[in-house]
């Protein structure tokens, strides 16, 4: 799975933790109970921690900084993130 099948909308996105559970509540991002990632946390489901294929670099590189650091900027929006990850094809 590309980051871009898992981050179809807004309501599959989340900000400040790897993943969220239905509460809301910070669950690890290959939990089952997991309904929202970040952009990094995203990644680390898709592709694992280790990323050995370099999507986490990049990424990275394409922004300057830190996947984690951009996507938790308070006026990012979901819109930014799809287009980020359709335009890397991740």
């Amino acid at each position: 799975m590309k980051v871009h099948e898992l981050l179809t909308d807004k309501s599959r996105w989340t900000q400040h933790h790897f993943a969220v559970n239905a509460a809301g509540r910070a669950v690890p991002e290959e939990s089952r109970d997991a309904v929202c990632w970040c952009l990094s946390g995203a990644i680390r489901l898709c592709y694992g921690k280790d990323d050995d294929a370099g999507h986490w670099h990049a990424v990275t590189k394409r922004l300057g900084m830190m996947p984690s650091t951009w996507n938790d900027d308070p006026m990012r929006t979901f819109s930014e993130v799809r287009a980020l990850v359709l335009e890397l094809d991740i």
